[in-house]
């Protein structure tokens, strides 16, 4: 297992940024857990090694506990560094975990004392267990440390729950076959929720779990990106042609994101999409068909992302607008046309289209 658990770091990060917070219920007390409805696989926080900062390969690492802490190194010289002062490493494997968990902690309350975090200032973050739990204040540490296993079983239950409602895939990412309800196996690999379809896939997951998550991260960039895009949409739908355009700098921004730290695969498509956002944030209001074909362009590049990823389609249909300025086709979560090109004038103006499967 050590030998794929070290490419979860900027992944989990892809992937949990994506997912709902779920609130934790007030005052709900961490106790004793009933067996939880997934199968677990813990996950290492670095890709690298974390003496040196270099790219530890398959079969040429060294796994090592050092005082209950798993570290995952390029050589033996580095585990004697990490002997010498375990503080230091320690404190570099949590502020990774952070990095990694933070962005989609599922949580919105305390798990010690109920409250809601922030309330009493910024949260307090702990690692317990290699897993992130945030806090109302440092007050909660001693009790969430006591009791750490119930309290990271709680963590990673909400993270669960939060990922299943949302999950992007309908085929397991191993067989590529219909995931049905009642029969799929769920595995959570750190807190990322992987849906397979039959146990064969379960003992497949190690072997292709950095393909598996990576998968996901792309699915994940894509939605945020399809959510953005939706909001635009439905504004151009009623004819809101300014304020659409204030919403394309939140497009921008996600693009760019994904082209900094997103997955490798997808900066070049998240590139053209964050040059569309930018002709849509600087398009004149008072030229609808100027915004309108600038949000066109945009389309462009999640229509063809979706064409050639069938997987990432989930609850979303593509359509066409014979009488659109430029790009004619968009997407969008409902089967029933709204039609952003036309806006209110025609908003039912166009059909239902085809994927552009192989483009």
């Amino acid at each position: 297992m050590n030998h794929i658990v070290r490419s979860l770091v900027a992944l989990s990060v892809i992937i949990t940024a994506a997912i709902a917070q779920v609130p934790g219920k007030a005052g709900e007390r961490v106790g004793a857990t009933k067996e939880p409805p997934f199968a677990i696989i813990e996950s290492y926080p670095l890709s690298t090694c974390v003496v040196t900062g270099k790219p530890v390969e398959a079969g040429k690492h060294k796994s090592t506990k050092i005082e209950g802490r798993t570290y995952i190194t390029c050589c033996e010289k580095c585990v004697e560094k990490i002997t010498a002062k375990p503080n230091e490493f320690r404190a570099k494997l949590d502020a990774a975990v952070i990095a990694s968990e933070a962005p989609g902690y599922p949580l919105t309350t305390c798990p010690v004392s109920g409250k809601a975090l922030g309330s009493m200032g910024k949260p307090t973050q702990v690692v317990l267990d290699g897993h992130l739990v945030q806090l109302c204040c440092s007050g909660c540490t001693k009790k969430a440390t006591a009791d750490k296993l119930a309290i990271i079983s709680k963590v990673r239950l909400a993270a669960y729950t939060a990922q299943k409602a949302a999950y992007p895939l309908e085929t397991c990412p191993i067989s590529r076959e219909k995931l049905v309800d009642g029969e799929a196996i769920d595995v959570m690999l750190g807190m990322t929720l992987v849906r397979l379809g039959c146990e064969n896939c379960l003992e497949q997951l190690e072997e292709n779990s950095v393909e598996v998550l990576a998968h996901l991260a792309e699915v994940a960039v894509v939605r945020r990106m399809l959510g953005a895009y939706e909001v635009i949409r439905g504004l151009l739908v009623r004819d809101q042609l300014a304020t659409a355009i204030k919403h394309a700098d939140d497009l921008e921004k996600l693009a760019k994101a994904a082209m900094s730290s997103g997955p490798e695969r997808l900066k070049q498509p998240m590139s053209m999409l964050a040059s569309a956002a930018t002709t849509l944030k600087n398009a004149d209001p008072g030229d609808g068909n100027a915004v309108r074909r600038a949000f066109g362009e945009s389309g462009r590049v999640l229509v063809d992302l979706l064409s050639k990823n069938s997987s990432m389609r989930k609850g979303y249909f593509v359509f066409d607008c014979p009488m659109a300025q430029g790009y004619r086709k968009w997407v969008q979560p409902s089967d029933q046309i709204a039609n952003p090109y036309m806006g209110q004038s025609m908003p039912k103006c166009g059909s239902k289209s085809m994927w552009e499967e192989g483009k």
